[in-house]
């Protein structure tokens, strides 16, 4: 248990927003790395189905 930055009172260590005052805590600079890398992971996975995708396409078109 830790203590509310706002209003002091005790909440989890894992809570986002404090129960008793509605404050938005700070996120844990690993859940900001997680939540970036899984945006960047769909991106890359997104392109390289484009790539997979379209590869076909043009060799297709050019026999």
């Amino acid at each position: 248990m830790v203590p509310c930055k706002v209003c002091k009172k005790e909440l989890a260590k894992s809570a986002i927003t404090c129960p008793h005052c509605g404050a938005k805590l700070k996120m844990h600079p690993a859940g900001k790395f997680f939540i970036g890398c899984s945006v960047g992971c769909l991106g890359i996975i997104v392109i390289i189905a484009c790539v997979v995708l379209f590869i076909p396409y043009v060799s297709y078109n050019f026999k």
